[in-house]
């Protein structure tokens, strides 16, 4: 064969009935081309088909890559109907999905769109950040638009907190806010232990009605060296009163 093979056909088969069919350039490579666009390279239609690198040391990755800077994707696309339409998986090591873009919207997008149809996460990992959500610049943005949003967690000893930290000493905040207008817009349970509030100073204000109940003995207290401890009715009026009651 001379320096070059050119086929030219309405149409070209090659068979290979007892082995492999290997296609091998030794220093450029191999190209396959569609002269109309749109058109398709298509694998063993109506059959099973697999796309395979066998690696026998390191660093022979299997790439696949779209070239050129321009406004163009590498795009997976699955029109199967299975559960596992599109599925990624490693069988042994890990898996990095990075985003380098910093135009408006160069971000990584992961949606869902039909209205039944969730999005999970799941770990079968034991360690303290089995799933780890950080963010090491920005924030961290939660919405549920008309329904519930759930937090839990099931323990099975000590230790096992939910904790939500501010950890920087700055003019900084956790706020909690409910526009709901029920007798529990925010509540604050304890099924069986009690609940501690700690703080350098505590500010409780309401602009209704206010009450602490205790179901067992209870005290209010100042203990600190030359403390006030000031129980007030401030309004004014002719009926303003400060009342304390015993059933004693």
């Amino acid at each position: 064969v001379g320096a070059a093979l050119d086929i030219d056909a309405a149409s070209a088969t090659i068979d290979a009935t007892t082995a492999d069919l290997v296609l091998r350039a030794a220093a450029t490579d191999i190209l396959l081309y569609t002269t109309t666009t749109g058109k398709k390279v298509k694998i063993n239609n109506n059959a099973p088909a697999y796309l395979s690198h066998v690696a026998d040391a390191t660093g022979e990755h299997f790439t696949i890559e779209q070239l050129g800077s321009v406004d163009a994707g590498l795009v997976l696309s699955s029109a199967g109907t299975e559960d596992d339409a599109l599925t990624i998986t490693t069988t042994a090591g890990g898996m990095d999905i990075s985003v380098t873009g910093n135009a408006a919207s160069e971000d990584l997008d992961i949606t869902t769109v039909g209205a039944a149809t969730e999005m999970r996460l799941t770990s079968a990992s034991t360690t303290a950040d089995a799933i780890q959500l950080n963010a090491s610049a920005g924030g961290i943005d939660i919405d549920g638009v008309n329904s519930t949003i759930n937090i839990t967690n099931t323990t099975n000893g000590p230790g096992d907190d939910i904790t939500i930290t501010t950890v920087t000493a700055s003019n900084s905040s956790i706020i909690l806010t409910s526009a709901g207008n029920g007798t529990d817009a925010i509540a604050l349970q304890a099924a069986a232990g009690t609940i501690d509030i700690d703080g350098s100073a505590v500010d409780i204000e309401a602009t209704a009605a206010f009450s602490i109940d205790g179901g067992a003995s209870s005290n209010l207290t100042a203990d600190a060296s030359n403390a006030v401890l000031t129980v007030a009715a401030t309004g004014g009026g002719a009926s303003q009163k400060l009342v304390l009651n015993s059933a004693g």
